[in-house]
Parts: C-alpha cells; structure tokens; sequence
C-alpha cells in the first residue's frame, strides 16, 4: 500500500482481538470494493488444513461480504479423519447463513471418464479406454488426470480417426510416477511400523481384514493396532 499511496500513519495500538477484527474488515471490505467493478471468484482450497485465522477470515467474508458480487467457494475433505475441530466449528458458524450451499463432490462416473478422454484426445475413446481408467483409478479426478497423462507419455494409447483405444492390456498398465510421488511423500510422514502395515494390506488388496495382516507377525501385536490408526 505505501508503494501505491505513499507513506502511512501506523495504525492505534489494540488487543489481538481488534487487530484481527481489523485485519478482516480490511479484507472484506477491499473485496467488496474490487467487485464493485467486476464479479468475483475467491477459492479457498483444501480448508482442512487452513489454521484458525484462516477459517475465522472465512467465516467474516461469508457473513459480512453479502453486500459483494462475490462467490466464495471453499473445498475441504469431510471425511470425519479429516475435520479437525475449528474447520467444524466454522461449517456450523458459516451454514447459518443465507445462501451457503454445500455440494459434495463423487467420483467422476465412466461416462464422465469417457467425455474426459473425448476432450482431452479429440477423438471417441473405446469403452474398454474409458472402462480401464475408471478401473484404475475409481473415478478420482486426480488419479484420472495422470494416468491419461502417463498413457500418452508412454504411447499406450492410439489415438486417430476410428477414435482413442488401448494397444495393450489393462492389466499391464502400472501407476504413473506422479502419483506414486504423492504417496510416497505421504508415507515418509508415517513410522516404520505404519508402513509395514500399509506394505502388507496393498498385497492384501483395496479391502482386507485387520487378521490377514496380524497373522503376517511382521508387526509385533501390540503396536500393530497403533500402526493401523496412525495410517487411517
């Protein structure tokens, strides 16, 4: 700001309180200002991370910034694991109020994976292409993205006037390198333990029973429990 309008006086001291109620109205208000020349869009993303500042930011836009044209989307994963207490406190603060709708977001369907290849190649996929895909990733819109990406990279798809279809098995195909990057940056965050557990369940399958593991005795008894937890 003082690049712009040249130096300012330091604001009155407050408490902590009046600063953030200060530092809020700021906000809103500069938004508010902006949209008066033209509509926005504010996206706050993945506000199961956001701290307590952030949600309580949020939660003054949404109440004071009616007067905006604004729409302020925010996205969060509401599995219960992944709602820790403030951003639930913000939810029950910020569906109080006029006009907030809440959307919750599926996977993407095979017709939805079919119309994804369709724009993406220019060409009609086959539905074993699109069956594939949704097979491998379940629909994550992430999961769908990269491993088109890697299909391509690695030529696994021939695309031309008869439309878009596999040259080799589905079974054959592996998971692309950036996802397998994401995981394993999340599993350098788990302990020993956590990972033997979760090294031992992917043999097992998507969906295995706690027994199948335990009967392994690669993980002592008495941590395994602990280990399961810590990687839900």
């Amino acid at each position: 700001l003082a690049a712009r309008v040249g130096d300012l006086p330091s604001p009155p001291p407050a408490d902590a309180d009046a600063e953030r109620h200060r530092l809020h109205t700021a906000v809103t208000d500069l938004l508010v200002g902006v949209s008066s020349e033209r509509p926005l869009l504010v996206v706050l993303e993945d506000v199961h991370w956001a701290d307590a500042s952030t949600l309580g930011l949020m939660r003054h836009l949404v109440r004071s910034g009616a007067a905006a044209r604004m729409l302020i989307v925010a996205t969060f994963r509401d599995d219960e694991a992944d709602v820790p207490a403030e951003l639930a406190s913000a939810l029950v603060d910020v569906y109080r109020t006029e006009g907030v709708v809440r959307l919750r977001l599926a996977g993407l369907s095979e017709a939805d994976v079919a119309e994804f290849v369709r724009l993406t190649a220019g060409a009609e996929p086959s539905p074993d292409l699109a069956a594939a895909i949704l097979g491998l990733t379940g629909g994550n819109a992430f999961l769908v993205t990269e491993l088109w990406r890697e299909l391509l990279d690695a030529n696994d798809v021939d695309i031309g006037p008869g439309g878009a279809r596999l040259n080799r098995p589905a079974a054959e195909l592996g998971t692309p390198t950036t996802v397998r990057e994401v995981v394993n940056q999340r599993l350098t965050r788990l302990s020993a333990e956590a990972n033997e557990v979760l090294a031992l369940a992917a043999v097992a399958g998507a969906d295995f029973e706690l027994e199948t593991v335990q009967r392994t005795e690669v993980v002592p008894g008495e941590v395994l429990l602990d280990a399961v937890d810590e990687a839900v």
